[in-house]
C-alpha cells in the first residue's frame, strides 16, 4: 500500500467533512471547524477510524452526526447523479470530486463508505471515479441568466478576487458570490444579514446555482441574525461522549487506491 496515496486520501476525507460541516452546522460558516481524531488503525487492507477530538463552539456531536451522514448520502447522490448533493456546497462537491476521481471503477479500487450507528452499520456506499465523473458535470456551468438569490450573507473576502457566500433562506448549499471592488462597502455593510442578491447567475444542467456575480444587493427587512448567532453562544456538546463516525478501509493492488470510509 502507498502510504502517501493512503494519506492523501485521508486528508480529502477531511477537508470534505469540515466543508460540510460549515454548511450542516447552523446553514452558516463556522470560524473553526470541529477537530477529528484517528480512533482506531488497521493493517492490511488499511482501515482508519475517525471520531470526533475537539467540537467546535456551537456544535454539538448531533450536528456532527449530520455530517457524517451527509458525506454518505451525497456519495450516494453523486454515484448516480449528475447533480450536487443536497447539503453540499460547490466546495464540498469539488472536494469530493478530486477525491472520487483518483478511485478506480469496482469494489478493489474504490472507496466504501459505511455509516455507523451504535457501532452497527446502517448505510453503505461504495465510491468509484463514477462519482467523480458526475460530479465534474454537475459543477459545469451550462445556463447563465439574469436573476437573483436569497439567503444569509456571510464570508466576505477580497483575497484575489472579491467573493462573498450566501447560505440560501431555503436550504442548500453555499453559493459563491462574486462582485465588483466598489462594491466592497456595500458588501460588508450587508455582512450577517439576509439580502437578496441580484445579478448574472451560471447553473448546472440541473438548474442549481453555481456562481453570482453580483450587480446589487439589498438587506431585507427584519433580517438581523440573533445575537447567539454572532457570538457563536450556540448548543454546546456537555459531556457527551465522542462516538466514531467514520472509517476508511483503503484497498490497493499493483495500482493501489483509496477505497474505503467506514463511519461509526
Amino acid at each position: 500500500m502507498n502510504a502517501d496515496r493512503v494519506l492523501r486520501e485521508l486528508t480529502g476525507l477531511l477537508r470534505l467533512v469540515r466543508e460540510i460541516e460549515r454548511t450542516e452546522v447552523h446553514g452558516r460558516p463556522h470560524p473553526r471547524p470541529s477537530t477529528w481524531a484517528i480512533s482506531h488503525l488497521g493493517m492490511g487492507s488499511v482501515e482508519v477510524g475517525l471520531a470526533p477530538l475537539d467540537v467546535a463552539e456551537g456544535v454539538a456531536f448531533a450536528d456532527l452526526d449530520r455530517v457524517a451522514k451527509s458525506a454518505v448520502d451525497g456519495f450516494d447522490t453523486a454515484e448516480r447523479e449528475d447533480i450536487i448533493p443536497s447539503g453540499w456546497s460547490t466546495d464540498a462537491a469539488r472536494c469530493a470530486k478530486r477525491l472520487a476521481g483518483r478511485l478506480g471503477a469496482g469494489v478493489d479500487t474504490g472507496l466504501t463508505l459505511r455509516l455507523l450507528v451504535g457501532g452497527e452499520v446502517q448505510r453503505t456506499v461504495l465510491v468509484t471515479q463514477r462519482a467523480g465523473r458526475h460530479l465534474r458535470r454537475a459543477l459545469s456551468s451550462k445556463h447563465t441568466s439574469v436573476g437573483s438569490a436569497t439567503g444569509w450573507l456571510e464570508e466576505v473576502s477580497v483575497h484575489g478576487r472579491h467573493t462573498a457566500g450566501l447560505w440560501p433562506v431555503r436550504g442548500g448549499g453555499r453559493i459563491t458570490i462574486t462582485f465588483d471592488a466598489e462594491q466592497l462597502d456595500t458588501f460588508k455593510h450587508a455582512l450577517g444579514h439576509r439580502v437578496e442578491v441580484v445579478g448574472r447567475l451560471q447553473r448546472n444542467a440541473a438548474g442549481q446555482i453555481l456562481d453570482l456575480r453580483a450587480r446589487d444587493v439589498e438587506i431585507l427587512p427584519g433580517s438581523a441574525p440573533p445575537l447567539t448567532d454572532l457570538v457563536g453562544l450556540a448548543r454546546r456538546a456537555g459531556s457527551l461522549p465522542a462516538r466514531p463516525l467514520v472509517t476508511g478501509i483503503l484497498r490497493g493492488g499493483n495500482r493501489p487506491r483509496r477505497a474505503a470510509p467506514v463511519g461509526r
